[in-house]
């Protein structure tokens, strides 16, 4: 049991790591200075953190829409709500260093 564990997390860690390496960089780090990066990475964070959750309804009524599978939908949105909630919280917290932590999908979960 320990051990499919163990595995169960070396994949999901193996994955999310390949996902976010492939992801686009945030939109802010198109800014010019360090204000308007910072700024720029703390709204994008509290939006993220705030309502990447909706992330797991989307991701389902999209896969519908396009008539893809419902379940893998609800698994996607599972992943990303998770993942934006998380990461979002992380750019809120360290937005004073204007590094990139990019989401997965590389954008804003609400478009503005």
């Amino acid at each position: 049991m320990k051990r499919k564990l163990g595995l169960f997390f070396v994949v999901i860690f193996t994955l999310t790591t390949i996902s976010l390496l492939a992801a686009e960089p945030s939109p802010w780090t198109k800014e010019l200075t360090y204000t308007k990066k910072t700024i720029g990475k703390l709204s994008f964070g509290i939006k993220n953190a705030a309502f990447g959750w909706t992330e797991f309804l989307m991701q389902p009524y999209s896969f519908m829409k396009a008539n893809e599978n419902f379940f893998i939908g609800i698994a996607n949105g599972a992943f990303y709500a998770a993942a934006d909630t998380t990461l979002g919280a992380l750019q809120a917290g360290t937005f004073i260093f204007p590094k990139d932590i990019p989401l997965p999908e590389g954008n804003d979960v609400i478009k503005m």
